[in-house]
């Protein structure tokens, strides 16, 4: 992990939080068969980085890698319309209302 990708990412933070602006880190939905395709061990370095990103600049991480069935996916990363609809909704409901009602807790 590192880059120009992460940088970007933390710069992004950065400047929301500079600007007063909120923000949650949200682990779009993954079909199974994607998900298969990461090993384990660089799945858990990810979510190590991801979990220290969202500490260090207070802005909450939701895991929706696992909310959405392959039915609903074209090709196990990209959401047909049943499933962008499924997505949203939950989205909405779980995370986002949650976060506006309270915004310094924690995200479900």
């Amino acid at each position: 992990l590192g880059g120009a990708q992460c940088d970007a990412l933390r710069e992004l933070l950065s400047s929301c939080r500079r600007e007063g602006v909120a923000a949650a880190l949200i682990l779009m939905p993954e079909g199974p068969e994607f998900r298969s395709w990461y090993p384990p061990e660089s799945w858990a370095k990810v979510w190590e980085w991801l979990e220290q990103v969202s500490q260090e600049y207070g802005a909450p991480l939701v895991n929706a890698r696992e909310w959405i069935d392959e039915d609903d996916f074209r090709d196990s990363s990209h959401l047909v319309k049943r499933g962008a609809d499924k997505f949203t909704e939950r989205l909405g409901r779980e995370t986002i209302v949650p976060l506006l009602r309270y915004p310094s807790r924690s995200s479900p």
